[in-house]
C-alpha cells in the first residue's frame, strides 16, 4: 500500500522487494547491528531520489538490543549506488 504524505514522500508498507534490495546495499558495510526494513518514504530532491526507511534494529551482542531506527539513504550514480546518509534511533 502508498500513501502520500505532505513535503511530497510517498509511504510504502510494506516494503517492496526493490526497495528492500536498496536498503541491503546500502547497509552492505554496516556490522554489529542488523536491520530490518519496515517502512520507507521516497521522494525527488533535486533529481535525486532519496529514502527514508524506518527499520528494526538488533545489536548483535549478549544481551541483544532491539529498537526502531531512522535511515537516511540517497541514489548516487544513476541508482548503481546508495549511500547512508544519516541513521537516528527513535526508541
Amino acid at each position: 500500500m502508498t500513501t502520500t504524505i505532505d513535503g511530497g514522500w510517498i509511504i510504502q508498507t510494506p516494503v517492496e522487494k526493490d526497495n528492500k534490495d536498496i536498503f541491503y546495499k546500502a547497509l552492505k558495510m554496516l556490522i554489529r547491528i542488523s536491520y530490518e526494513p519496515l517502512e520507507v518514504g521516497i521522494k525527488k530532491y533535486l533529481g535525486k531520489t532519496q529514502y527514508l526507511f524506518i527499520a528494526k534494529s538488533v545489536a548483535v551482542m549478549y544481551p541483544n538490543q532491539t529498537g526502531l531506527v531512522r535511515i537516511y539513504i540517497m541514489a548516487v550514480l544513476h541508482h548503481i549506488e546508495y549511500k547512508v546518509i544519516n541513521i537516528e534511533k527513535i526508541m
